[in-house]
């Protein structure tokens, strides 16, 4: 089968799932246990989960999958680089993955499993089992730099000499890690965390200058466009203060990763 054939297939037997037809839904069921299991299975695995775990995260996942279709909730989008079996098995991944963290909490596991390179001091109490799991995705450059600058408190300058880089490609790495991992916790957090990830951007906040705050609160809360932006606040252009913008944002995930690495729980 081409893959414009199993194109077909594929949105043929969602179709058919829709409408609750139980051969659909089997079919489908098995391809999925074929094409997207073996990754749900390492994933778990890898982050100590038992085979059985997958098989009933996978089995809790597949019914989460099935509800979204007949609710119309997940439709195929055929303008994604993903193909349609590749965008089954990310909504798949994604369901068991937050079925995993939350499993994880449940039996206290955010105190446990330590690896040797650095994790321990990650554990930093830096991350309860949810942001640990986002920090465990970044590189282990990223993870590494994380744990030298916000938890050993060295300085951009001390890092370089460490790693034989230099100190401004220390601060671009640095920055990019820090936005990787805000960016990582959003998407792990579910709905009930996400407003402990608010509060610490507002507290996060409350560290810049006034004309940071000023910038991101009329820009993300009031909805004003740079071109209003440049000129309620005498900028020379949209271009200055986008920059602007871009830096304070740079401060903000600084801080609030100060916070997270400096914070017992989330």
């Amino acid at each position: 089968m081409n893959k414009n054939e199993e194109q077909t297939s594929l949105k043929s037997l969602a179709d058919r799932a829709r409408s609750g037809d139980p051969k659909a839904e089997a079919l489908l069921y098995r391809y999925l246990s074929r094409e997207c299991y073996p990754k749900i299975e390492s994933y778990i695995r890898n982050r100590g989960g038992m085979p059985e775990d997958a098989r009933d995260l996978f089995q809790d996942a597949f019914l989460v999958l099935l509800e979204a279709i007949k609710a119309q909730k997940f439709a195929f989008n055929p303008l994604s680089l993903r193909s349609y079996s590749g965008q089954l098995c990310a909504y798949l991944m994604t369901v068991a993955r937050n079925l995993w963290l939350k499993e994880l909490r449940w039996r206290g596991r955010d105190k446990e499993s330590r690896s040797e390179s650095g994790e321990e001091a990650l554990s930093l109490d830096l991350f309860s089992a949810l942001i640990r799991e986002a920090f465990l995705e970044l590189g282990e450059d990223c993870r590494q730099l994380l744990i030298f600058h916000f938890k050993e408190k060295l300085s951009p300058r001390v890092i370089a000499g460490k790693t034989g880089q230099s100190t401004a490609e220390v601060k671009k790495q640095l920055s990019d890690c820090v936005d990787s991992l805000l960016k990582d916790i959003g998407r792990f957090l579910g709905k009930e965390h996400q407003g402990k990830l608010i509060e610490m951007m507002e507290e996060g906040m409350d560290e810049l200058e006034e004309r940071c705050r000023t910038i991101l609160k009329l820009f993300y809360f009031e909805r004003r466009s740079m071109n209003e932006l440049a000129e309620q606040l005498g900028y020379a252009s949209a271009h200055s203060v986008t920059e602007q913008k871009r830096r304070c944002m740079e401060r903000l995930n600084y801080a609030v990763a100060n916070r997270l690495a400096n914070r017992k729980k989330l």
